[in-house]
């Protein structure tokens, strides 16, 4: 017994002189030890860490910069940059004789499969290759054919809120909800061949809710990997808290795989190209190929990116409309007097609206869909970031809401002013670095889905303002300050009032006619 006891005391000391020696070095003689940031946060990974698992970490890095400057250390080994040039230096393609700062892999999580998909694939090699099969299915030509289908659960989506709208007499909605069946069914349909019926059953199928609940467990997740010597603790407690979400996340996986293993065992897609066709197509052309695993990890990853983040994105887009009745008032006369029915909005229509567009970029900078930096390591031999040379083995990032937010780059950033956006919107703006917003990233490794989103975006946006009259909710206001932000926000409901914009006569009511 006294053997156990005197072997203990000594791990003890041994990991006391080691967290003492780990916060002299980081602190003292780190290759990063010049540049600025808070003590703690210098020596130990701790107060990121506890940010990220709260759902702070947004706040947390914005609350660094606006101390501390344009470049912080946020971590031992982490360098977070709010400069525009950092764009490209960090996220941009580099020549032949520069390798490229590839994925922190402590910050990403690969598919079930353990196959790396699109986003985390570990060499260029590899994502050129895949990127090359999956940018088919989201190319202009696709996204011609992609329209019909979109139009069709856009439709069913109206069809729905309108019922609802009138069985409760215009009563309290949960628009955030709504959102998410759509953007699901339409994904599901697109990636898999068939949707899940959200729209159709009015509720979450199991799949689409487990993707949701997953985002909160992504940081305890990584946790384990950004602090190695504490992984069996964090692993232990993860289990304890998140058991039935990884259980569910597991049977998530293998229902992906179940539909993909259906679609694949048709030869032809429904009415319209699908997700499948485009990579059937591919392997027509030599060494464009999909391994099955592959396909299994990008397709389940597809989903989710293409529904999660835009029904972020729409959420926001209406909290922020409904709270600033100008620009409320402004767009939906925008959209009505565009269309004299719903059948007229298209694609290519909506793209030729101004404050649309100025409405989405606002969004876009006040509330990004990927709220914290997407973290790379810069090579052995080190690179030079926003004028400042950064050793090999650091970690980099451009911060989406901490640098949208920031005084630095725009006139009054916590304020929801659409007309920063728009061409000679005055001179209180002239100022404004817009460069500085990318929230589909740059790079070789941008989002490949970003025309396919901004024209899902404008046309649910657009069909949803011209058929109903909206108002917020007393118990939403200050939505966007409730919100957890984890890879992606963890939305809490957003309750809206709904009514019919269209009097008997078919003639748009305005406000005051309505009550």
């Amino acid at each position: 017994m006294g053997y156990l006891v005197q072997a203990s005391q000594y791990i003890a000391y041994t990991l006391v002189l080691y967290f003492i020696l780990s916060v002299i070095y980081n602190r003292y003689f780190h290759p990063l030890r010049d540049y600025p940031g808070p003590f703690l946060a210098s020596t130990t990974r701790l107060p990121y860490i506890t940010a990220y698992v709260q759902g702070t970490g947004p706040q947390f890095v914005r609350a660094l910069h606006d101390r501390y400057g344009n470049v912080v250390r946020i971590a031992p080994d982490e360098l977070s940059f709010r400069d525009v040039t950092a764009w490209m230096e960090i996220y941009g393609a580099r020549s032949s004789s520069k390798p490229s700062l590839l994925k922190d892999m402590r910050f990403y999580n690969v598919s079930r499969n353990g196959v790396p998909n699109l986003v985390v694939a570990p060499t260029d090699e590899i994502h050129k290759r895949q990127r090359r099969i999956i940018s088919r299915a989201f190319s202009d030509a696709a996204l011609k054919d992609q329209e019909p289908l979109l139009q069709s659960y856009v439709d069913l989506f109206l069809d729905r809120l309108d019922e609802r709208a009138k069985t409760t007499n215009g009563r309290v909605t949960n628009i955030l909800e709504w959102f998410h069946f759509v953007t699901f069914d339409f994904m599901t349909e697109y990636i898999f061949g068939e949707s899940f019926s959200c729209l159709q059953n009015c509720e979450y199928h199991p799949w689409v809710r487990v993707i949701i609940d997953t985002i909160k467990a992504w940081p305890v997740i990584s946790s384990a990997k950004y602090l190695p010597t504490l992984a069996p603790l964090i692993q232990i407690i993860a289990l304890f808290f998140y058991r039935d979400i990884l259980r569910r996340r597991r049977e998530s996986f293998q229902l992906g795989l179940s539909k993909i293993r259906k679609r694949l065992a048709r030869q032809e897609s429904g009415h319209y190209p699908d997700f499948i066709s485009h990579v059937h197509a591919s392997k027509k052309i030599r060494e464009l190929s999909l391994t099955q695993e592959e396909l299994d990890s990008n397709s389940s990853f597809l989903v989710l990116a293409g529904s999660e983040t835009l029904s972020t994105s729409l959420s926001g887009c209406t909290y922020y409309l409904l709270a600033n009745q100008d620009s409320y008032t402004k767009l939906t006369n925008e959209i009505r007097q565009s269309f004299s029915s719903l059948s007229e909005i298209s694609f290519a229509k909506l793209a030729q609206l101004p404050y649309l567009d100025a409405v989405i970029n606002e969004t876009f900078r006040i509330r990004p869909p990927a709220p914290l930096g997407m973290p790379r390591c810069v090579p052995s031999g080190g690179s030079i970031i926003s004028g400042h040379y950064i050793p090999g083995g650091t970690t980099v990032s451009v911060p989406h809401w901490a640098s949208y937010r920031s005084s630095h780059h725009f006139t009054d950033p916590d304020e929801f002013i659409p007309e920063r956006w728009l061409r000679g919107g005055g001179e209180r703006f002239v100022n404004d670095n817009k460069d500085i917003l990318q929230p589909f990233s740059v790079g070789p490794r941008n989002c490949l889905g970003r025309s396919l989103a901004l024209a899902e975006l404008r046309l649910i946006l657009a069909k949803t303002l011209w058929k109903f009259d909206m108002e917020l909710c007393e118990g939403s206001f200050g939505w966007d300050m409730k919100q957890r932000a984890f890879v992606a926000w963890d939305n809490t409901p957003l309750m809206d009032g709904l009514s019919s914009s269209l009097g008997d006569k078919g003639e748009f009511l305005s406000r005051r006619d309505m009550q």
